[in-house]
């Protein structure tokens, strides 16, 4: 595979970032009120981040895109553990194409649902404009919320990039800025409970992966529901 020029799915398959197995996501990745969501797909770019060439190549491309955009940031805003490795390449990548240099600003969790910019770098990050980024966006909570962190430290959002936009329907506007791209826009099907028993994993009896995405919550839950039930 030529690093260069393969797509980031042949990418993410090479290096064992798409995982194939029976998996919960969020109710909010789907339509209706359908509480969970079954998929046959996982993807965990972290599996990527202990190739060092791969992780550059993706940055690169992310740095470009923000590039073409014609405005400039001087910094970049991405989750803590996610995205920390590849906020700090995309800074890198951006600094280099502008003669520059591009601050690297973790977005952490704040213990409430959000994410935050740690109180010792928000004189980094304040009065500058700044690029949200992310590996993945499934339903785009954290990008919006790493956008968030930044505007409420002071700072200006001049647009957002990812590497895969799973929902494959991401604009700005739900992402909360002017500007975004994906290098990848491939949707990555989820089922309700109906069609994965008619289609999907849950017809072939797959179990269910606790380790990834809401599968350790789903299983908790059967087994309290099975509980109360067989209490009545």
């Amino acid at each position: 595979m030529n690093l260069r020029t393969a797509r980031v799915p042949q990418i993410a398959n090479e290096y064992k970032g798409v995982i194939r197995a029976h998996f919960i996501m969020s109710a909010k990745d789907g339509p209706g009120e359908e509480k969970w969501l079954h998929s046959a797909t996982f993807l965990d770019f972290e599996r990527l981040t202990v190739h060092p060439h791969v992780v550059k190549e993706l940055a690169s491309r992310m740095a470009k895109r923000v590039v073409e955009w014609g405005v400039r940031a001087s910094a970049v805003i991405g989750p803590e553990r996610g995205a920390t490795t590849l906020s700090c390449l995309v800074a890198l990548e951006l600094g280099e194409l502008w003669g520059t240099e591009v601050l690297a600003i973790p977005a952490e969790k704040n213990g409430r649902g959000g994410y935050r910019i740690h109180p010792r770098n928000l004189h980094h990050i304040e009065n500058r404009a700044f690029v949200a980024i992310d590996d993945i966006v499934t339903r785009g909570t954290a990008m919006r919320q790493c956008v968030a962190a930044g505007i409420a430290a002071g700072a200006r959002p001049i647009g957002a990039v990812t590497c895969w936009d799973r929902s494959g329907e991401a604009t700005p506007r739900a992402m909360g800025v002017s500007r975004f791209s994906a290098l990848c826009t491939d949707k990555v099907k989820t089922m309700t409970i109906a069609e994965c028993q008619s289609m999907g994993p849950c017809r072939e009896g797959m179990e269910i992966r606790p380790d990834y995405g809401h599968g350790a919550e789903y299983i908790k839950e059967g087994k309290i529901l099975k509980a109360k039930f067989a209490q009545r």
